[in-house]
């Protein structure tokens, strides 16, 4: 071997430890990312390797620089989240993704889902894909999907939902956490809510509803936002529909950002339609315009402090038919018997004339999460709200112009919630707590010239809740208790000669509770069961409305001696779900109510100096409310969704075993969907989810009324078909939804027992809903 073979040889042999130390030196890269279950970005959790710790950004990403390979564990952790702890061997560069589970959302979550074993609420929700699908419809008509709901309405553009034959004063209706404050003393109001500024939209029972206004004995339905994701680049999402019945067009628009110094975004909506058909005739003057928008800003300070700021206005002008406003009592009884109503044209217009109803509401909340640990944190909510409404009659020989109705309505809420986790023994608990206190404001406007309706008042409200909340593997108990001291003033006009302003200061308590429990048999099987008792005191309208209400063409007289409510229910629920082939689920309800106040219709109509109408009274009986709901999916057939869902209900009067008025039918509902196995590639773009499906609705003639209860008898049962398609295009860095639907697609003539023009023409005809929906 030459000299210098031997000096590269000697060279090779002590350049081996300093390789191999060089290998055992190594620098490695770990880096990660951390969001929540909806895959929204964390900041300021902390993340521990070894000895070293470091905080995410506000993009949720991490990044640790290691000396030497080996065996690493890491932990993440967030106060109001579960910790996560991973271990590995870290021989290369890594990258992880964790996501971890809310604290709060854990063991008690309001969420309800009709197949769920993470809380013991009864019910169903309306998520976010079904109300993009269905964007032109309004909050009532979004909630009708879900069993035990259905929609007292008037006319085709005005609905309130139902649940459980409840409707009104008895549910609850939060706007992002926020108890809804609006002119929901009638029947015919909808709420003032956009459904396209939500997320999701929940039907709450069980002990979590006591958080949310457990006043009411019916459910709460929350309405809340749509959570910023954690992306830092623009998103949104544009839609367009289109009606043919009415001509309606729709827009929505919604942008956000999450922003490192804050994340925003903004939702606008904008709706038109004309006047509506049904299948032989215009159902003239039937117009609808809306404008609506909704900013949302959030913030995460710290991993100890979040606070959030929203605002929304709602604005819209409704047409009511001119058919149902009748000028003598002649008139009004052959409006009743004509199949064609008075005032009917056969041009189209989207002209809005009185009568008319106006609404603007406008909502600004404040909320904050502050956690002082792991196991603990509050929650804060600061709001205001005002609603005016105004309604225009027909003025004979007078100026139509002004409204012969105009409230405006002021409304401040504050809440503060305190959450506790713990274990106890084996189990699971979480504890909550909370005070909240509400003022409102409500004044007539000067310049009607008529009697208002409904007289000033002010109200206070004071309320303490606590719940409290069991966990195993396979049981949940929970409990919960609510008190609402109520102070009332109001200031009301003298129905006799000489008229007089009489002050009504009265102080109301209410108690509400419930205790519920859910057990899981087997992964497949769950028992859910829920005893709840409520009391409610008369409402404003039920007690001293007095006069014309246009809004259901008929004259409403309320009842000053009216006495609190109370209600005690029974809810049961089996859900079974054989390996996600077979769902279903079988919810039995009994109410009891002790001073039950309803509305009834006089024998006979009265004659005034603005036409002839109908007259509603409200009384008060014992009474109870039973019923059913049935649901059944199967998904056996691959790529064949079949549904079928039955609900069954009956209202009695127990003192003299009459029926309840206005209880819904029972209905039938089928539905059938094909979906497209496989995506089609296209050059630059493919197609997916492309399905194509039916339903069909039959719902039977409310039989279970005595025909002195009413000025018609119930109308007959009717069927109905409906059809839509729908596929999405994805491309490269946006995604299109394109769908049809033809509803009533059979253009059947029908009139529906919860309408409260059905006394003067037929429901809707058929209607062919284009959609188009763009997200970026």
């Amino acid at each position: 071997m030459s000299t210098f073979n031997k000096y590269i040889l000697l060279l090779f042999c002590l350049s081996l430890p300093l390789y191999s130390l060089g290998q055992l030196n190594r620098t490695y890269t770990l880096s990660g990312l951390v969001a929540d279950e909806s895959n929204n970005s964390l900041c300021h959790a902390v993340v521990t390797v070894g000895d070293s710790s470091l905080q995410t950004q506000p993009d949720g990403k991490f990044v640790f620089e290691w000396i030497g390979e080996g065996a690493k564990q890491i932990s993440v952790r967030l106060l109001g989240y579960s910790t996560q702890t991973v271990s590995l061997f870290l021989q290369r560069d890594t990258a992880l993704s964790f996501r971890l589970k809310s604290l709060e959302e854990s063991l008690s979550t309001v969420e309800v889902k009709a197949f769920s074993s993470n809380n013991n609420e009864i019910g169903q929700n309306v998520g976010l894909q079904q109300m993009q699908l269905y964007a032109y419809k309004d909050l009532g008509q979004q909630l009708e999907a879900i069993s035990g709901v259905s929609l007292l309405k008037t006319g085709n553009s005005i609905s309130k939902p139902m649940i459980h034959g409840l409707y009104g004063n008895r549910l609850s209706i939060l706007n992002n956490g926020v108890p809804h404050s609006g002119q929901q003393w009638g029947n015919d109001h909808s709420p003032e809510i956009d459904p396209l500024a939500s997320r999701v939209i929940r039907v709450i029972t069980g002990a979590a509803s006591l958080e949310y206004g457990g006043v009411n004995p019916g459910a709460v339905i929350l309405s809340e936002a749509p959570v910023i994701n954690g992306d830092q680049k623009v998103h949104g999402q544009a839609g367009y529909f289109f009606e043919s019945n009415g001509l309606a067009n729709s827009l929505s628009m919604r942008l956000q950002q999450n922003h490192p110094l804050l994340a925003w975004a903004v939702q606008a909506s904008l709706h038109r339609s004309g006047d509506l058909s049904a299948p032989n005739y215009y159902l003239n003057n039937t117009g609808r315009m809306m404008a609506n928008v909704s900013v949302q800003l959030q913030k995460q300070f710290s991993h100890h402090f979040r606070s959030g700021l929203y605002f929304s206005t709602y604005n819209t002008n409704i047409g009511i038919l001119r058919g149902a406003h009748i000028g003598n009592l002649t008139d009004l009884q052959q409006a009743f018997e004509r199949e064609l109503p008075f005032y009917t044209e056969s041009n189209f217009s989207y002209g809005i004339e009185s009568p008319r109803q106006l609404v603007q509401h406008h909502l600004l909340k404040w909320d904050s999460k502050y956690f002082f640990n792991d196991r603990q944190w509050l929650k804060t909510i600061v709001s205001g709200q005002i609603n005016w409404r105004r309604e225009y009659d027909i003025r004979r020989n007078s100026n139509n112009t002004a409204p012969a109705m105009s409230i405006l309505q002021y409304n401040t809420f504050a809440a503060a919630t305190y959450h506790h986790q713990f274990e106890f023994f084996k189990a699971q608990g979480l504890f909550k707590t909370g005070l909240q206190g509400s003022y409102t404001d409500n004044t007539n406007q000067a310049g009607t010239g008529i009697l208002p309706l409904l007289p000033d008042y002010s109200k206070a409200n004071l309320a303490a809740f606590a719940t409290l909340s069991f966990k195993t593997k396979k049981l949940l108990i929970d409990v919960g208790l609510r008190g609402d001291f109520i102070f009332q003033e109001v200031l009301y006009i003298s129905n006799d000669l000489p008229r007089r302003i009489i002050r009504d200061p009265r102080n109301f308590n209410n108690l509400s509770s419930i205790a519920g429990f859910s057990y899981r048999f087997t992964k497949a099987i769950e028992l859910k069961y829920a005893l709840s008792f409520a009391s409610r005191n008369p409402a404003i309208n039920e007690m001293y409305s007095y006069g014309l209400h246009q809004g259901i063409s008929g004259i409403e007289e309320g009842n000053i001696n009216l006495n609190t409510e109370r209600g005690l229910k029974n809810n049961l629920q089996l859900t079974v779900d054989i390996a996600q082939k077979i769902k279903f689920s079988t919810q039995v309800f009994h109410q009891y109510f002790e001073n039950y106040i309803y509305f009834q219709a006089e024998e006979k109509p009265r004659l005034t100096i603005r036409g002839a109408f109908p007259v509603y009274v409200y009384q008060q009986t014992d009474a109870q409310i039973f019923g059913a709901d049935i649901d059944l999916e199967v998904h056996w057939i691959k790529n064949v969704d079949i549904g079928l869902k039955y609900s069954y209900l009956r209202g009695v009067q127990l003192d003299n075993q009459q029926p309840l008025v206005y209880m819904p039918p029972n209905q039938l509902r089928a539905s059938f969907m094909y979906r497209l196995p496989s995506t089609i590639y296209l050059k630059k773009a493919h197609l997916e989810d492309l399905q194509l499906g039916v339903d069909m609705r039959y719902v039977f003639q409310q039989n279970n009324l005595l025909l002195e209860q009413d000025f018609m008898p119930s109308p007959p049962a009717y069927f109905l078909l409906n059809f839509e398609a729908s596929m999405q295009v994805i491309l490269q860095n946006s995604e299109f939804t394109i769908s049809l639907r033809l509803e009533n697609m059979l253009n059947q003539s029908y009139r529906d027992y919860l309408n409260r023009q059905r006394y003067f023409s037929d429901e809707k005809g058929i209607n062919c809903i284009l959609g188009l929906q763009y997200k970026f």
